[in-house]
């Protein structure tokens, strides 16, 4: 089941945690109130926080240690993904024999539901194995590299 970042920090305002907190590699945000949200002491909608944490960061965690990646411009809990295939990019020039690249990434969840298009994660980088190919996937998105398909097209 995907847990979204805005659920998540509800359920911790509910539970009268008192130092609730997002980190960003580069960051650290101090959240006080759920209605309206204050972070850092400054008052922001939930949309303008979220907003601001996707311009930030692809991943971030929260003080109670649970770790988020962005999926879709939605932060979801890692681990939340069923499956993952990686379709691979039909486009490789034939001097390039050998080389396998990304064409697309699209993960899934436990309903078999689409969860998000990666389109992070198709950036011309060049894989010689497709082990590589999973390992550099399953550590992007924090998933089981046996949960990853690679179809070819």
């Amino acid at each position: 089941m995907r847990i979204k970042l805005e659920d998540h920090l509800m359920a911790l305002f509910n539970d009268k945690i008192d130092d609730v907190y997002v980190e960003t590699h580069t960051a650290h945000f101090s959240v006080w109130e759920a209605h309206p949200i204050k972070v850092n002491g400054e008052e922001s909608t939930w949309d303008e926080f979220i907003s601001m944490l996707n311009s930030h960061c692809d991943e971030l965690t929260v003080s109670d240690g649970t770790r988020f990646v962005k999926v879709d411009k939605l932060f979801v809990a890692a681990g939340s993904l069923d499956r993952v295939k990686v379709f691979l990019d039909d486009n490789v020039p034939e001097y390039m024999d050998g080389i396998i690249r990304i064409g697309s990434v699209i993960s899934y969840d436990e309903n078999d539901e689409v969860v998000g298009d990666h389109q992070d994660l198709v950036d011309n980088m060049e894989f010689h194995d497709p082990t590589d190919l999973r390992k550099y996937v399953s550590k992007k998105l924090d998933i089981d590299i046996d949960k990853i398909e690679i179809v070819e097209e």
